[in-house]
C-alpha cells in the first residue's frame, strides 16, 4: 500500500539547509584557493575542513533519505494495521493484529536505529579522513621529533 503523503515536501527545509551549507563550503573553498597571502599549510588545513564539511553534507543527505523512506514505510504499515483492525472478525483478532503490529514497530524501530547509527559512524569516518590526513601531515614532523626526544 502506498501513501499519498509528499515526504519530499516535508523534507524540503532540510534540503534547503543542506544546499545552503554546501554553498558556504563552495564559497569558502573558492576564497581559500584564491588567498595567496595564506601560508600553504593553512590553506591545506582549511581545504581539509571544507572536504570534511562536504562529506558531512553528503552523509546528511543519505540519512535524510533513509529517514524519509522509513517514515513512509511506517505510515504504510500503520494504515494497513488500522484497516486490518477495523475489519477484524472479533475483538481477539483485532487485538492480535495490534499486538503483531506493535511488535513489528518495535523491532523495525530498533533495526532502523541501528542502521542510522552505523550510517552516522561511517559518515563521521569519511568526514574525518581529510582532517586526519592533513593533521597527520602537519603534525608528523614536529610531534615525531618531540616523541623521539622524549623517549
Amino acid at each position: 500500500m502506498a501513501t499519498n503523503i509528499d515526504l519530499d515536501m516535508v523534507m524540503q527545509p532540510a534540503e534547503v539547509a543542506l544546499a545552503n551549507m554546501e554553498q558556504v563550503l563552495d564559497r569558502t573553498a573558492d576564497s581559500v584557493d584564491g588567498a595567496d597571502y595564506l601560508p600553504a599549510g593553512m590553506k591545506l588545513g582549511l581545504m581539509a575542513m571544507v572536504a570534511a564539511g562536504k562529506a558531512n553534507v553528503d552523509g546528511a543527505r543519505l540519512m535524510k533519505q533513509e529517514v524519509a523512506d522509513y517514515a513512509k514505510a511506517s505510515i504504510d504499515a500503520n494504515i494497513s494495521a488500522a484497516k486490518a483492525s477495523m475489519t477484524a472478525k472479533s475483538l481477539d483478532d483485532a487485538v492480535s493484529v495490534q499486538r503483531d503490529h506493535l511488535q513489528a514497530v518495535m523491532h523495525g524501530g530498533m533495526a532502523e536505529s541501528g542502521k542510522l547509527a552505523e550510517m552516522a559512524l561511517a559518515i563521521s569516518e569519511k568526514a574525518a579522513a581529510p582532517l586526519r590526513k592533513q593533521m597527520g601531515t602537519q603534525m608528523e614532523g614536529p610531534w615525531t621529533a618531540w616523541f623521539k626526544a622524549a623517549a
